[in-house]
């Protein structure tokens, strides 16, 4: 996508507009049809993001815009609700008056407009990819740090992965939603708790600084998914403990004589990493440590697996684990919950579906049918006074969410 800089060749560009051999997404600025009709509604925005940008050097990609740009895939959700405009940031020096063509929006950054040290990063070398359509760890590749707050990927300024994971905690974006982008961002930079938490201190000015803190306490860059980090979302807003995330646990059935020709329908590897894990000791308290094997006397160790089909189906993920066809892969799954439950493991089930639907409520009975313990009376209250305070609900549960929505529409009409 590009603009048109003179009236003649914008008055071209109409026409052929008109023809049906050009699209205009954004006043002024043009791309072929045909292949704008063929693009995914993510790589429109991240073309859309890349055009208004190139036009506007000196403006740092912020919030959403900038986590499409730094690889981190957004839910259709967010892509509908939260990215029909880019988002930069601009100082406190700096006017932002309404732009009455462009579809952007701005977020104040403080000093994210020091023009001589974005043009110190516009000289330097960085790594550069001919497309714009890059994602995942090929992002985080051809990024670049300038400050703390600010970066630069494929020649374009955009704000550091911790700075748009604040801005993105701080968009008014349902938490569940959020979460998955900010556990991505975390993963894909090889950010730890101990660096959002540093980070965070450096935003105590904040009106919003201890909603924030209890936002970004749960960012776990061991999440795997956007899928499993909504599922953990769900599993916090409802009032449950944080499970722990990809623990690595030695597999009692690993055959190292086993050739892999005849393993196709084993589970044979050495270990086994759940997706989440919880282990509870002789008061059913959650504990956060090592799990020892065989478990300590009086322990109890719920593991929660998230299915998907395309294990059963993508070829890819089918030849990764030496499986032929979809039986192979229900038979190793099998054997794998048969390890587990060898161990003295509960094994929960549960797909995206029960995640989504009636506000997770299928998840919800599982766990409590596995007694997962829930948070404390105190941090339930906490919760409540963050949620008034701030007005937002989104990081409450389902019921306590309904309910204060519903009393504050009654006050308002």
């Amino acid at each position: 996508m590009s603009k048109a800089h003179d009236e003649a060749t914008c008055r071209r560009n109409k026409r052929l507009v008109i023809k049906g051999e050009l699209s205009e997404p954004i006043h002024g600025y043009f791309i072929d049809s045909p292949l704008w009709e063929t693009l995914p509604l993510e790589q429109r925005r991240l073309v859309t993001i890349y055009a208004l940008a190139s036009e506007h050097p000196y403006w740092p990609v912020a919030s959403f815009s900038a986590a499409l740009l730094l690889g981190a895939p957004l839910t259709d959700y967010l892509l509908t609700n939260f990215c029909t405009r880019v988002y930069f940031a601009t100082d406190q020096n700096t006017h932002m008056h309404p732009r009455k063509t462009l579809p952007v929006d701005f977020v104040i950054l403080k000093d994210s407009r020091n023009y001589a040290i974005m043009d110190e990063a516009f000289a330097a070398w960085h790594p550069h990819s001919d497309s714009v359509f890059t994602s995942g760890k090929a992002a985080a590749r051809l990024y670049s740090s300038i400050t703390e707050n600010l970066g630069i990927l494929n020649g374009i300024i955009t704000t550091s992965p911790l700075e748009t994971i604040y801005t993105i905690l701080c968009s008014g974006a349902p938490y569940g939603q959020c979460l998955s982008v900010c556990d991505e961002l975390a993963r894909l930079y090889g950010i730890t708790a101990e660096d959002i938490t540093h980070f965070m201190e450096t935003k105590a000015y904040s009106w919003y600084h201890q909603l924030i803190l209890f936002k970004s306490s749960h960012i776990d860059a061991h999440s795997e998914n956007g899928g499993e980090s909504l599922a953990r979302a769900r599993m916090i807003l409802e009032g449950f403990e944080d499970p722990t995330l990809q623990i690595v646990i030695p597999n009692p059935l690993y055959d190292p004589n086993l050739p892999r020709s005849e393993a196709h329908r084993r589970h044979n590897t050495k270990t086994l990493r759940p997706d989440f894990l919880w282990l509870l000791d002789e008061e059913g308290k959650v504990v956060h440590e090592p799990v020892a094997v065989p478990l300590p006397e009086g322990y109890r160790c719920v593991i929660a697996e998230m299915d998907g089909f395309d294990k059963y189906h993508n070829t890819a993920m089918l030849s990764s684990s030496n499986a032929r066809d979809s039986k192979d892969a229900w038979y190793q799954e099998k054997d794998r919950d048969v390890a587990l439950q060898i161990l003295g493991f509960t094994i929960i089930h549960f797909s995206y579906d029960d995640v989504t639907e009636n506000n997770g409520k299928r998840l919800c009975d599982l766990l409590n049918l596995a007694r997962i313990p829930h948070i404390s009376t105190v941090e339930k209250k906490r919760r409540i006074h963050l949620a008034k305070k701030y007005g937002d609900f989104s990081i409450l549960c389902s019921e306590l969410r309904q309910k204060y929505l519903q009393s504050r529409n009654k006050h308002a009409t």
